[in-house]
């Protein structure tokens, strides 16, 4: 799935299955868009050539993956070893914003 220069973006409970990207996010690639929920998603068996094997996120807004899974995903690395890229088996998220997997603990 794509999503670019979109608002927030939000899902709730998305399944994400042996899915193959030529570059990044074989999953989910979301580029230039608002906040990202993924509330509960699952990624299995997902591959990309480049980053992010399950999901890419790039110069978007905050990242919350509460209750999300990341199953066998998996980004290659046997391309030139010069090539930029190459990280985030299960998710690569190259950006300064904040990112979340759970709520915080109460005090």
């Amino acid at each position: 799935m794509y999503v670019g220069s979109s608002g927030d973006v939000a899902l709730d409970g998305a399944s994400f299955s042996e899915c193959t990207a030529g570059d990044r996010g074989g999953g989910m690639y979301v580029y230039s868009s608002g906040d990202v929920a993924l509330e509960g998603a699952s990624f299995s068996e997902c591959t990309a050539a480049n980053g992010g094997g399950g999901l890419w996120v790039y110069n978007s807004g905050d990242v919350s993956l509460e209750g999300a899974s990341f199953s066998e995903c998996t980004a290659d690395t046997k391309r030139e070893a010069k090539a930029e890229g190459q990280w985030g088996g299960g998710s690569r998220l190259p950006q300064r914003a904040a990112l979340g997997f759970a709520p915080p603990l109460a005090p």
